[in-house]
């Protein structure tokens, strides 16, 4: 065998098991995606019991938006839910940690300044809603990064068969 033959069998072999490491990495890294995202689950379940906020009870035909300082998307949404809570149906809760921001767009919004509120509602991302229905169990949750994703979140939970038609 000459020396070209033999690089060329060492290349083959050198590519094929260059081959496997890849398919073994693209292996691992979509288990590392799919346990990456089970363990991210953010926002109680939908058909769950709504948790209690400090202070205000049990939660009923309620509409909650998640907020933080220093969240991009906060700025958009926060004023964008607060127009729209002036004449919801329904209550409507700012849960921000800490001392929200002063507008005059939170008339009619109950504020919960509460960072255990965040960990009961397993809340890991924001802005994030929430809408909960007169049984008191969470029918609609997610993130709601842009004005036009909560005005879609709001198409959705306005929907009479969601529960939440009950009068503040």
């Amino acid at each position: 065998m000459s020396f070209s033959s033999a690089a060329l069998v060492a290349a083959w072999a050198a590519i094929a098991v260059l081959s496997l490491a890849v398919v073994g990495l693209i292996h691992q890294i979509r288990l590392l995606a799919a346990g990456a995202g089970a363990r991210m689950q953010t926002g109680p379940a939908i058909g769950s019991k709504a948790p209690p906020l400090n202070g205000q009870g049990e939660i009923r035909s309620s509409v909650l938006l998640f907020a933080s300082a220093g969240c991009p998307g906060c700025e958009e949404v926060v004023p964008a839910f607060g127009r729209w809570a002036r004449e919801a149906p329904v209550k409507t809760l700012l849960v921000y940690p800490g001392r929200p921001p002063a507008s005059g767009e939170f008339v009619g919004v109950t504020v919960a300044e509460a960072q255990e509120v965040f960990e009961k509602w397993q809340i890991h991302v924001t802005p994030f809603a929430a809408a909960v229905g007169i049984d008191g169990r969470i029918f609609a949750a997610g993130p709601v990064g842009s004005a036009s994703a909560l005005a879609d979140f709001i198409a959705v939970i306005s929907d009479e068969r969601s529960g939440v038609v009950a009068a503040r």
